[in-house]
């Protein structure tokens, strides 16, 4: 019985490290309008962090509406 556990066990573990990580691009959020000096390092840390991971980077700004003066 342990035998054929640890033989399940070792399947599951060879389909784990078989998928490829990150299977999708990975988000860098900046939390500022594009343009700035946030977005253009988030974009030079992204580019080489990609080349490096080999792997997608996409840079999304999401930037707060500002708030008005009542």
């Amino acid at each position: 019985m342990r035998f054929v556990s640890l033989l399940a066990g070792l399947a599951f573990a060879a389909a784990a490290y078989a998928q490829g990580y990150p299977s999708r691009p990975i988000r860098i959020v900046v939390p500022y309008a594009p343009g700035g000096l946030p977005d253009t390092m988030a974009r030079l840390v992204g580019a080489k962090l990609g080349e490096s991971l080999g792997q997608q980077m996409v840079v999304e700004n999401m930037a707060a509406p500002a708030a008005s003066a009542a």
